[in-house]
């Protein structure tokens, strides 16, 4: 199965292909604003079955376009990289198409369904995600890549999530996001410190912004030696 190059696929077009579209909260079905008041378990197990995550990048499809532009960037290409927790393979695919070597794994089925489709979708071989459960993966990869996935959206960062990312790589790129709750400095010093823990030195590449999604910011950041 070949593979697009990035100069024929601009995050435009690729959101366009992918049925990612700006939307608002008005037409959220009545099924996905549930699944968004969902907690724990059983969020997760609901995420990928109605295709949350695409209604979520809609609802700020302009902040979104930017920050996937910003991480390509921050990239660069011909990089090995590994995404843990890759869900539905929406940022997979992009920079899967941009001349780098990717490889997502995931523990629940139905997001790993739908990226394997994504894939194929996008003229891209499925096999560069797989299912597997991150604190079980032992391959040593250039890159981390993650989308609120070492702290996500709670109160406290999970500090053995760093712990194992660190194990994989000595460069980790991602995304985070900081809830209403969350006073801004204070939560950006708590990454510092886990990553400063191993050895890493956090750094900001791209400054909190709110996302017209919710009531949230979200940052990208990279911590190397």
């Amino acid at each position: 199965m070949s593979q697009k190059k990035a100069s024929q696929f601009s995050i435009d077009n690729y959101f366009e292909h992918n049925n990612i579209s700006p939307k608002t909260t008005k037409q959220a079905t009545k099924r996905q604003i549930e699944i968004c008041n969902f907690k724990g378990e059983k969020y997760y197990k609901s995420f990928y079955n109605e295709a949350l995550d695409e209604f979520l990048i809609s609802l700020d499809y302009k902040g979104h376009q930017n920050m996937y532009v910003k991480i390509l960037k921050t990239i660069g290409k011909g990089k090995d990289i590994l995404e843990p927790g890759c869900g539905s393979g929406i940022l997979g695919c992009y920079i899967a198409n941009s001349n780098n070597k990717y490889q997502g794994i995931e523990t629940n089925n139905f997001g790993y369904e739908m990226a394997k489709k994504r894939a194929k979708n996008n003229n891209i071989n499925p096999d560069i995600f797989k299912l597997n459960e991150f604190f079980n993966y032992t391959n040593q990869h250039e890159i981390l890549l993650t989308c609120k996935f070492l702290g996500g959206n709670k109160l406290k960062i999970d500090s053995k999530k760093i712990e194992k990312a660190r194990q994989i790589s000595s460069q980790i790129i991602g995304i985070e996001q900081i809830d209403f709750y969350d006073n801004e400095q204070s939560k950006l010093a708590q990454y510092k410190n886990e990553f400063n823990k191993q050895g890493l030195k956090f750094e900001v590449s791209y400054k909190p912004v709110m996302s017209n999604g919710n009531n949230t910011k979200y940052f990208l950041f990279k911590a190397k030696e």
